[in-house]
Order: C-alpha cells, then structure tokens, then sequence
C-alpha cells in the first residue's frame, strides 16, 4: 500500500444530509492524509463535495433507472469500477442497512477492506434482520451518541463495533466569528437569533410545527428567527414580522454559521444533535416520530434528562409551552452551564478517530478467505437473483405478495440514447457526465456521472456497465 491511503466513503440515501455529513467529516478529518472519494446514493452529493474530496453519484433504486430485479448487481458492478479507479485500500459504508450491492462489491475487490460504520440508538424491534450483515464487514464502526444510555434498540448490547466519540462537522469546520455569520445570513447580530431547523423527514408535519415556533418566538418583542427548512413556502409569516423572520436554503455547512444562534428547536436526528450542543446552543428538541429507524424520542428524552437540552414531549412539556421556557433567560443561562461542563471528547472528535481506524486498517488489512458467513450470503443470494431470473417480475412479485411484501415495479431496461439533445419518442437522454448539481440529478433523466479526472480505461469500463443496464439506442 502507497503512503497515501485510498478511502471510499459510501453513503445511503436517508431522508437528509446525516449520512453524507457524517462521512465528509470523516473524509475532511483525514483529507491532507489519504485520497477520500464519495461514493453516495444521495441526490445532494453535489453539495458536499470539495477540490480535494470528489465523489460520484449512483442512482437508488427508487429513480427507476436500472431494473429492480438486476439493481444490486449494478451497484456492485459500480461500486467495484471505482474502487479498482482509484485503488481503495478501504470501502466503508454508512447506513443502517447495508445494501446487498455492497456486499456484492465485496467479492469482486478482496483486496479492499469493508467497514459498516453503523449508528446506534435505532428503535427497539426494528431492523434487526439488518445485522447478520455485520459479519461481512471487516470493521465496524459506531458513532458516539449523547444519549447513548438511552439505547434499547437492537444494537445496543452488541459487541462487534469499536466505538469513537460522537462524529460530526463541527470538529473540522471553521465557524464564522458570531457578527459575520449573523450579517452573511441576513440577520442582525447585536439582537437575539433562534435557529429553527426541524429537518427534511417531518413530511407533510413541518409547517404547523414551525409555525408555533415563530409565533411564539415573536411574542418576545427583540428575538428574530432563522428558518432553515424546506417547507418554508407553507410557513405562515406576519407581514408585520417579516424583517424579524429570515427563511435560508442552500446554507451548507450550517455548523460554519452556529455562532450567530442564542437557541434553537430542532428536530433530533443525530447531526443536529451533535452540532447543537457541542456548540453551546440552548435547544428544544422536537423529534420526528416519522424516522423508521432513529429513535429520535429517545435521544431527545436522555438529552433533556441530562439537563443540556429541553425536549418537547419530555413529561408532558408541549412545543409552545417548550420554545417560551426555551427563551427565558434562566434557561438559557442553565442550559449553557450545563453544556459547559460536559468532557468535549463526550461530544465531538469522533471523526478524527474513524478516520484513524480506517487509515489503521488500510496499512494492516490483509485479504482472506471469505468466512463461512460471508460464503453463505454469497450462495444465498447468487440462488435469490438466479430465481429472480427464472421466474421473472410476475413471478417475484407473486412470491413478494406470499411474503406480505410490496410488489416490485420493473419494466425491464431502460431505453436511452447517448449525447442527444432530442432523443426519439419513448427513449430518454442519458447524461453521462463528470459535472453534476442537485438539479440535473433531480431531474428525470437518468445521469450516470464519471468521477472526475478518471482514466480512459475506467471510462470504458463505465461505459460497459451502462451498455449491461440500459436498453441503449442509436439516435434515428
């Protein structure tokens, strides 16, 4: 292995930004140490990724572009491409669960070690059929929490992970000095700010939400709001307040900008979380009970019950009750103390570590036989996908209804025509690019984007792989 170790940092697709900010705070961490390449089924890739760290986007199966039945063969055939592109020594994954793509990968490049960097706190009883996947990972890794103590989700007894302090951005991102963040948000420093943040998972419940806090927040005649949400559009604003209340977007990483905040309400993912507090901000907690996995009650539940944090629902404590005690000044001044006297290797340094582990286990790491384990899902799911063909989508979606499963929407490969601006009835253009933003990639044409600055024999390896997933046509 070179003295520059080669990482890929792999990310689900989530709800949010959680899973890509944890691992650019990885990447950030050990930027000027190893080459850090994203690899993340996320639409907002484009937003995180840097000079010095680049990545490639790789389409969900939920876009619709690859057929289901052969999806995870292409994730792997993908994810295997750019590990031989740029010489991976580690492959690690964040998610809580990992994609049987992934898995696949593994096969094909024994020389990479693969790490499942696997957060706690997931809600009791669920996804647990997720962990007998740990066993083909090399390394597990989980992020500190908080409110750990809180945990009674399926990973909480485990012993198959090495822990590291909580991971988040504030550990490798400068913030702006309190006036000039205020003044680059449009917000008067010398008065009071309340950030109101409740995330992008409250679907159809953040505008009621959100509403009750500005409203609330309002009553007090010197405060102003900043509203980072994407319903902002049904967020009921007085006129009469409207130079009070600063609605932001694109504003990525808002950790650059925390100093500008005397409190806050959130909703209680882990990143808000392990942003907030460790940045001394008095915060209001207001979980999403939506999430499938996070136990955002719970970690919003022990935050409270430790005293550096207050959490709407907490013994009964309603949101408007919450923000006005939020705001009084004996709160504020206690729950700033509080925050002041936690160990900060409690709260942050985590990124640091992981990438430490990551950078460990790329100089020692040293190809094996597959495991039993490892052998068996490989049988296992070399038959599933050997059935899967037999039977075809009728069939699968037969054996799915049998299951009490959703059935799977697969019209088979997609017709797609190369480098045309016109392409004929029925077909769609292919946009086969190293330069990307959010909105190509939201866009309904299927992009399959080429890290930049990749080689011409990886191009066409690419290429190959498009030709094996797409119907590709020639333009008439």
């Amino acid at each position: 292995m070179p003295d520059r170790p080669s990482i890929i940092l792999a990310t689900s697709n989530g709800t949010g930004m959680g899973h890509l900010a944890r691992q650019l705070a990885v990447g950030m961490a050990g930027a000027a140490e190893a080459q850090i390449t994203l690899f993340s089924f996320s639409m907002a890739l484009p937003v995180v990724t840097t000079e010095t760290i680049t990545g490639e986007y790789c389409p969900g199966p939920d876009r619709g572009w690859i057929p289901a039945h052969s999806w995870d063969r292409y994730v792997a055939d993908r994810l295997a491409a750019l590990a031989r592109e740029v010489g991976a020594d580690v492959i690690a994954f964040d998610g809580v669960a990992p994609y049987r793509g992934v898995t696949l990968a593994k096969r094909q490049v024994p020389d990479a070690a693969f790490v499942w960097l696997r957060r706690g706190l997931w809600r009791e009883g669920v996804n647990r059929s997720q962990l007998w996947k740990s066993s083909l990972f090399d390394l597990i890794i989980e992020p500190g929490d908080l409110a750990s103590s809180g945990d009674r989700g399926p990973t909480a007894d485990r012993d198959d992970a090495v822990r590291v302090p909580p991971i988040g951005l504030l550990e490798v991102v400068e913030r702006l000095p309190r006036e000039q963040a205020a003044e680059a948000l449009g917000l008067d420093p010398h008065r009071p700010i309340l950030l109101l943040t409740l995330g992008s998972g409250r679907i159809g419940e953040v505008a009621e939400p959100g509403a009750v806090v500005i409203e609330e927040t309002l009553r007090k005649p010197r405060w102003q709001v900043c509203v980072v949400t994407s319903a902002i559009a049904r967020l009921q604003i007085p006129a009469d307040a409207a130079d009070r209340v600063r609605p932001v977007s694109g504003v990525f990483p808002l950790v650059r900008y925390l100093d500008a905040f005397d409190a806050a309400v959130s909703a209680a993912g882990y990143n808000a979380v392990h942003e907030l507090i460790p940045a001394g901000i008095p915060t209001l907690f207001l979980p999403n009970t939506m999430t499938r996995t996070d136990d955002q009650e719970a970690r919003a539940r022990v935050v409270a019950e430790r005293g550096i944090a207050i959490a709407a629902g907490d013994k009964g404590l309603g949101l408007r009750e919450g923000v006005a005690r939020l705001l009084q000044e004996d709160t504020l001044s206690e729950l700033r103390h509080q925050i002041a006297r936690l160990e900060r290797s409690e709260m942050t340094g985590g990124a640091r570590a992981a990438f430490d582990r990551l950078s460990q286990l790329a100089a020692e790491y040293t190809p094996a036989p597959p495991t039993w384990p490892e052998r068996v899902a490989g049988w296992r799911d070399d038959a599933k996908q050997r059935l899967k063909e037999l039977i075809g989508v009728e069939g699968t979606n037969l054996v799915r209804k049998v299951l009490g499963r959703p059935p799977i929407a697969d019209a088979g490969r997609l017709e797609v025509v190369l480098d045309s601006e016109k392409p004929p009835p029925g077909t769609r253009r292919l946009w086969l690019t190293s330069e990307i933003d959010v909105s190509r990639l939201s866009g309904d044409d299927p992009v399959e984007q080429l890290l930049p600055g990749s080689s011409a024999s990886y191009q066409t390896t690419r290429r190959l792989i498009i030709d094996r997933y797409y119907e590709v046509v020639s333009p008439r």
